[in-house]
C-alpha cells in the first residue's frame, strides 16, 4: 500500500480563502522532481535524500553537496510538521529523525520503493537553525559519515547575496529527483534538470519584486525566503536553484533549498525557496565540522565574510552547530505578481507507506578522503 501526506504551500491559504477549491488528493509514491526536465547523468552534486520517518514511512528528498561529506537540504524532510498546510505564524517543525535514520544516494537513478543498500550514503550528523517554525527556516545540513568524491561541489549564494543583481541573474537551473509531472506517477527515481526558470519575487527586494509589497504575505512568506516560476513537482523538496548566469559560466551556486510550492491542474506551479544566504553562518560552520571529520581543506567558500544584505540580521548564538536567530526585515515597495494566482499547493515532503523494512545500509568501500 502506497500513501502520500501533502504539504500546502502557505500562498495556497490566501487563495482558498477567497473560494478556491482544496487540492485533489494524490496517491502517486513519493517523489522529488522536476516537471519536464530532461534526465540529468552529470551533475552529481545533486543527491537523493532518503529518511525513515517511523511507523513504516519513508520520505524522499533531494540535497546539494556542497562537499564531500556535507549535504543541503529542507529541514521538514528530516522533522515533518504535523499539519498539511503551512500558515507562516503558526506552522512549526515536528520532531526531528535521529541521523542513523536518514541516507543519500548519488547516482543519477534509483528505485525508490526499493534502492539498493551498497549504494546509500549514512548520514552522521544533522544540523539545523535555531526557530521552529517552518517558514525562513527550512533548511538542514547533513553531515555524511563517508565522504562522496566528485570532481566538483556546488557552492551557497553567501557573499554576495542573491540580491546583488550585478554578480547573479534573475533565472535558475532546477535540478532534482521523482516524478515528471502531476500525471505521471511512475518517474520517480531519476535525476532531471530544467534550465532558464525565471524568479518571481524576492522579499525587501525594490531592485526586483517584491514579495513584501501586499503586507498580507508576509503570513505566507518570509523575509529568509524566495519564489521562482514553475518546474518543481509534489516531492522536490530540498532542491537546489542554482543561479543561470554561473551555470553558463560553468559555475553551480545555489541560491536556496526548496521548501513548498503548488500544482495547477497539470502545472507544476511556482515554488518556495529558502535562501541560503539567510544562513551563511549555518553553513560555514557546517562546513568547517564536515572538512575537520572528513579530513580535508574547508570549501573556498567558506572563507568569504558573510554578507551583510542578507535577508534578516542574524542574532543570538551559535548553540554549537552554527545555527542563529533571524528576525524579518521590513518590507518594501515592489509587486505581487504571480503569487496569488497559486489554487493549491502539494510540494513539499511526500511520503511513502511501505509495508515491512524500512531504507537502510551503507554503501561498500566508500571511505573518507581528501577531494
Amino acid at each position: 500500500m502506497v500513501r502520500r501526506f501533502a504539504f500546502l504551500a502557505p500562498i495556497a491559504l490566501l487563495v482558498l480563502s477567497c473560494g478556491a477549491p482544496p487540492p485533489a488528493e494524490r496517491t502517486a509514491s513519493t517523489s522529488s522532481a522536476i516537471q519536464n526536465g530532461q534526465p540529468d547523468t552529470t551533475h552529481t552534486f545533486v543527491v537523493g535524500v532518503l529518511a525513515n520517518l517511523g511507523k513504516g514511512v519513508s520520505g524522499l528528498c533531494t540535497g546539494t553537496l556542497l562537499a564531500p561529506n556535507l549535504v543541503v537540504t529542507a529541514r521538514h524532510c528530516i522533522a515533518p510538521p504535523s499539519g498539511t498546510t503551512v500558515d507562516c505564524k503558526s506552522a512549526t517543525f515536528g520532531s526531528q529523525v535521529a541521523a542513523s535514520s536518514v541516507n543519500v544516494i548519488d547516482t543519477s537513478t534509483f528505485n525508490q520503493t526499493n534502492p539498493d543498500p551498497t549504494t546509500l550514503v549514512p548520514v552522521a550528523e544533522i544540523l539545523t537553525p535555531q526557530p521552529q517554525q517552518v517558514c525562513g527556516n527550512d533548511i538542514a545540513v547533513l553531515i555524511l559519515g563517508q565522504s562522496i568524491q566528485i570532481g566538483a561541489y556546488a557552492e551557497p549564494s553567501i557573499n554576495p547575496p542573491m540580491t546583488d543583481h550585478d554578480a547573479y541573474a534573475t533565472s535558475v537551473t532546477e535540478i532534482g529527483y521523482g516524478l515528471d509531472g502531476t500525471t505521471d506517477d511512475n518517474s520517480a527515481g531519476v535525476r532531471r534538470i530544467r534550465e532558464n526558470v525565471g524568479l518571481v519575487c524576492i522579499p525587501n527586494d525594490s531592485s526586483f519584486n517584491d514579495c513584501f509589497s501586499d503586507s498580507a504575505l508576509k503570513s505566507a512568506m518570509s523575509a529568509n525566503e524566495f519564489q521562482s516560476g514553475d518546474g518543481t513537482c509534489e516531492g522536490d523538496s530540498g532542491s537546489p536553484a542554482f543561479d543561470q548566469k554561473a551555470v553558463g559560466e560553468g559555475r553551480w551556486i545555489s541560491f536556496g533549498v526548496l521548501s513548498r510550492g503548488a500544482t495547477q491542474g497539470t502545472t507544476c506551479s511556482t515554488a518556495v525557496y529558502t535562501r541560503l544566504d539567510a544562513w551563511g553562518s549555518l553553513l560555514v560552520g557546517a562546513a568547517q565540522k564536515a572538512a575537520t571529520m572528513g579530513g580535508y581543506l574547508v570549501p573556498a567558500w567558506t572563507t568569504k565574510p558573510v554578507a551583510v544584505d542578507s535577508p534578516s540580521s542574524p542574532s543570538g548564538d551559535h548553540a554549537g552547530c552554527g545555527s542563529t536567530t533571524v528576525a524579518p526585515g521590513k518590507p518594501s515597495s515592489g509587486q505581487l505578481v504571480a503569487l496569488l494566482s497559486l489554487m493549491a499547493a502539494a510540494i513539499g515532503l511526500r511520503l511513502r507507506r511501505r509495508q515491512g523494512g524500512h531504507l537502510s545500509g551503507k554503501r561498500q568501500a566508500r571511505a573518507p578522503g581528501k577531494p
